[in-house]
């Protein structure tokens, strides 16, 4: 059986001969059989064990992998896991893996191995196909998967459980049994007792199957996946509409799922669907609030997903000529002559009413235009300006509530006419402004 394992472990170029790894030992006959097997081979392992504290047994346990782990003059590390009370099996899940990265970075190994085997990938894809999940969930477990740049191996994926418990005895491995597992408590165990028997009784080779499609599925997820990275590389982890419009749908919505899960956030069918009908919709500016804060925003020809915006009200006013605005937003003063590149509005100073406000938009805000009438958020709409730019352009407003000017924008046709008659300037810098 070890060699069994060398030559899996070579065909998938899992990890070479004398590293550092860590083993992830339960004390169960799957793990201890790897930890046995790890030895052998001439790994030098370092253990992480968990105790989840959950039954009387556990610390007596956790007390032999101790003695055993002294005996073989193997490093150990140990976590107790305590005070999970909601979703357990997700959190404890975390918490481990967490550990387990941890303790690789604590020793520089590059690999943590896992004991999963033929029989725990069939139970993974099954619930996998019950829950929904994408190409890369449909196929199980992965030979290796690498989180936080620690390679997570499965180093017994070839083998039955039925190979290993055979192995254990042939050797004379200790090893415990966790009377859970003999529990219809969670839905693994109830997959495990009484759909897995009766899929092997009608198909007596059906790990061999199983195993031989979590392997096609993973090369094809592995296809995919390179040419969705590849695309957010070249777009600064963007999708361009224009090019995007024009790819395979399955293509489409694994490039939606990397860009969900560079940002952490959970997937699921209905959300990927929900965005891909974002993208297609014919409004050109949309958002969709996402998890922790952030959005999933369509601008045009770009979608992204970044914070929610956050436009804090401003005003500001000038009282006469002499007022300078100056602060952490914008620069506002008065001049006779202007500055070199200076944005600036031209007025009459004996026709301004006073006080001018520099503020951001409100509701319902309109301005006079040569052309008739204009709602500023029209006005900024026609002017194709983003979302999130909209409450943070400056208006200027006279003392009768006039809107003169939207920054950069457009004039009010009230001053229109100082074009080329006028005796001053309002000059206004907006700090970090890009067009």
């Amino acid at each position: 059986m070890v060699n069994k394992i060398k030559k899996y472990l070579k065909i998938n170029n899992l990890i070479k001969p004398n590293e550092k790894v860590v083993v992830a030992l339960s004390g169960g006959v799957d793990s201890q059989v790897l930890f046995y097997a790890l030895k052998k081979m001439g790994y030098e392992v370092i253990v992480a064990h968990v105790n989840h504290k959950k039954r009387i047994e556990s610390d007596m346990e956790e007390e032999k992998i101790i003695e055993m782990c002294k005996e073989t003059h193997t490093k150990y590390e140990i976590l107790h896991l305590e005070k999970i009370d909601h979703n357990f099996e997700a959190n404890a899940h975390n918490k481990r893996y967490e550990f387990f990265i941890n303790v690789a970075k604590k020793y520089n190994a590059k690999y943590v191995a896992t004991a999963h085997h033929q029989d725990d990938n069939l139970e993974t894809i099954l619930m996998n196909i019950m829950s929904g999940s994408n190409l890369y969930g449909y196929g199980g477990i992965a030979p290796e998967l690498i989180i936080d740049d620690i390679h997570i191996i499965r180093p017994l994926l070839p083998l039955s459980k039925a190979e290993i418990r055979e192995f254990a005895a042939a050797n004379n491995i200790i090893y415990y049994e966790d009377y859970t597992n003999a529990l219809d408590d969670f839905t693994r165990n109830r997959i495990r007792h009484h759909i897995i028997p009766v899929l092997k009784k009608e198909c007596p080779n059906m790990l061999d199957r199983s195993n031989a499609y979590s392997k096609q599925i993973h090369e094809a997820f592995d296809f995919v996946r390179g040419q969705s990275i590849n695309y957010l590389k070249e777009n600064n982890n963007q999708i361009i509409k224009e090019t995007f419009d024009n790819l395979h749908v399955f293509l489409k919505k694994d490039i939606i799922c990397l860009l969900l899960e560079n940002y952490n956030i959970q997937r699921s069918e209905n959300l990927i669907n929900d965005l891909l009908d974002l993208i297609d919709n014919n409004k050109p500016q949309l958002d969709y609030s996402l998890s922790n804060g952030l959005l999933f925003k369509k601008r045009y020809d770009k979608i992204f997903i970044s914070n929610e915006c956050d436009s804090s009200a401003f005003s500001f006013s000038l009282n006469n000529r002499n007022d300078i605005i100056d602060n952490n937003i914008l620069k506002a003063y008065f001049t006779d002559s202007i500055p070199k590149d200076a944005i600036y509005l031209k007025l009459c100073y004996n026709d301004i009413v006073f006080p001018l406000t520099i503020r951001n938009r409100k509701n319902g805000d309109k301005i006079r235009l040569s052309a008739g009438e204009k709602k500023i958020k029209d006005l900024l709409i026609d002017k194709k300006v983003l979302k999130e730019k909209r409450d943070t352009i400056p208006l200027l407003v006279d003392g009768n509530d006039n809107i003169l000017w939207v920054y950069n924008i457009a004039r009010a046709e009230s001053v229109h006419k100082y074009r080329d008659n006028h005796d001053i300037f309002l000059v206004l810098e907006v700090k970090n402004y890009a067009e």
